[in-house]
Parts: C-alpha cells; structure tokens; sequence
C-alpha cells in the first residue's frame, strides 16, 4: 500500500499524473488544508475516486492538539512508498514520524521547487520550534525529508529542484489538451492575478492602474483572480469562476480558441503551462515588481515565455 499526502489542488493534479504514469493501485490519500472550499473538495475527490481509503483533514484544530490528531491517524501504519510535495510542511513532517514505509518519493508543490529563494530551499522553522516540535515528538525537518527522498517528480524539464534524481511528467495528459471539436475563434487573453501587495516593489495601486491601462481594448479578455486575493483590483475585467485551478480553466478555454495568450507576474500557472502548443506565455518585467518575480520572469523567458511591459 502507497500513501500520496497532498495540501493543495495542483499537487492533487501531479498526484493523478504519478498514479497512472507508475500504474498505481493501492494507494490511499491525505488530504490535509486550511481552506474548506468547493475546489478544494472538487480536487481531492477527484484523488480520492479509485484509492483504497482517503481523508480529508480540515487543520482548524490548534496547537498542539493537531499532533496528537495525526499520531491518532498514522500511528504504525506500513506503506510501502509515500509521495510528498510540501516537503517543508509539519502536517506532512507528523505523518512521517509515526508511520512505517519504505521508501519516500517528493514531487513538485510548484514553482517553489524551482526558486532557489522558496521555502523549499530555505528553512523557515526557527531553532526554537524545531526544539519544541523535536520534544512533541516530530522527527522530521524540511532538510531530513529531502536527504530521505529517493525520487522526485517534477512538471519543469531543465530545472534544478530540491533533489538530483529527478524524473519528469507531464502535468496534462494527451486526453486533457485533445481538441476534437473544431475551435471557432482565434485568440483570447487571460491575465492571472497576483497577490498585488506582495509582488509590487512599492505601490500596488499604482501597478494595479498600469495593468488594467496595458489591457484596456483587448478582445475576449479574462481575469483568473489569486485563490487568496481579497481586494477589489481589476473589478472591470471579466472574472472567470474561481472553482479550477488556472490550468484547468485554460485547458477549457483551449477547447474554444485556436491560441490562448496567458499574461501573469511569474506565476506558478505560467511554468506550468510552458510547452503547451496553442498556449502563449506572457510575464511581466517591470521595476514596478520585486527582484524576485523579475527573477521569475527572466526563467520564463528562456524558458520560452514572452516579456512584457508597462509604460
């Protein structure tokens, strides 16, 4: 028996491509998140749908009662693989501690397993917690899981990540980009939002005002908000539904239109739709953006994306 821990819907994506690439079949599912929200739950039963047993754990539980919650639930169960993506996270690091497997293989969470400057990379448990969490009775660290990874799956061909021993994967599968209606339109854009506070340099309504001026008059023209953006940036551009994750809904859109031109900051989605034939990639340098999504930006272009800019 195989155990995929999972924290977010794309990693329930990658999951789904590990399963039918390896021909799994007895595998069971942990799905662990803060958010209760139709995608979440959209995602994971898509997972869960042929595994063995599954559980979805809703973290609202404080501490430290929650590692007594995953001590409860894995305590001395036997797998013979476990797959894991959030590789820094203590949910994840609990489940470890108080199983018994076998061997343990890492996939990509996203981009984060590409920049050197993540928290995949750099340790954010200070000495501290890790004390009081080594006391509690976890002994798994963000270092101890990648030193104890035998294999990683990753979306990004021609990157470092996390580990050496990488093997590739496809996050679409032929079934997902078949187009077999005949598409009637030419060209849309999609501009995938950014959390504006975060990624601006010093002033996200100014960079908000500048994006919505670059966009002004494009035709079938479509706003994918961020999961986490609360604000009222970009209130005039047609939103698309926030029930799939972005790359989901361009899939969807591809079935309409001949080219998809995706616009974003250094997104995650942007990455993971490089290589797609009838999908344009377009990523924002600017000095209007922090370092690091200018960073971001510059291995999407020689990744193959396309800069742009704003006046």
């Amino acid at each position: 028996m195989d155990l995929f821990i999972c924290s977010t819907a794309l990693q329930t994506v990658i999951a789904q491509r590990i399963i039918h690439e390896k021909k799994l079949i007895n595998y069971e599912i942990f799905y662990f998140t803060h958010v209760e929200s139709d995608k979440e739950k959209y995602y994971f039963h898509q997972l869960e749908n042929k595994s063995r047993k599954s559980i979805f754990y809703l973290c609202r539980t404080r501490f430290p009662k929650y590692f007594l919650d995953i001590k409860r639930l894995f305590k001395a169960k036997k797998y013979n693989c476990i797959y894991l993506a959030s590789v820094d996270n203590v949910y994840a690091h609990l489940v470890l501690t108080h199983c018994v497997f076998s061997k343990l293989i890492t996939f990509d969470d996203g981009a984060s397993n590409i920049s050197k400057d993540s928290i995949y990379y750099i340790s954010r448990r200070s000495k501290f917690t890790a004390i009081i969490y080594f006391l509690l009775g976890c002994r798994y660290s963000l270092e101890k899981v990648k030193r104890s990874s035998v294999e990683h799956f990753s979306i990004y061909p021609n990157r470092k990540n996390i580990i050496d021993n990488v093997s590739l994967i496809s996050l679409f599968g032929e079934d997902n980009l078949a187009r077999d209606m005949p598409v009637l339109n030419d060209e849309c854009h999609v501009f995938l939002g950014s959390l504006l506070h975060v990624v601006a340099n010093t002033n996200a309504d100014y960079l908000s005002v500048k994006l919505e001026k670059y966009f002004k008059g494009l035709e079938n023209f479509f706003y994918i908000q961020h999961p986490k953006d609360n604000s009222n940036y970009f209130n005039s551009f047609e939103k698309l539904p926030g029930n799939l994750i972005a790359e989901d809904l361009i899939v969807e859109l591809g079935k309409k239109f001949k080219t998809v031109n995706v616009y974003g900051i250094g997104s995650a989605a942007l990455f993971n739709l490089i290589g797609v034939e009838w999908v344009n990639i377009h990523t924002l340098v600017s000095p209007e953006v922090k370092s690091q999504f200018n960073d971001l930006s510059h291995s999407l272009v020689e990744l193959g994306g396309n800069p742009f800019h704003i006046e």
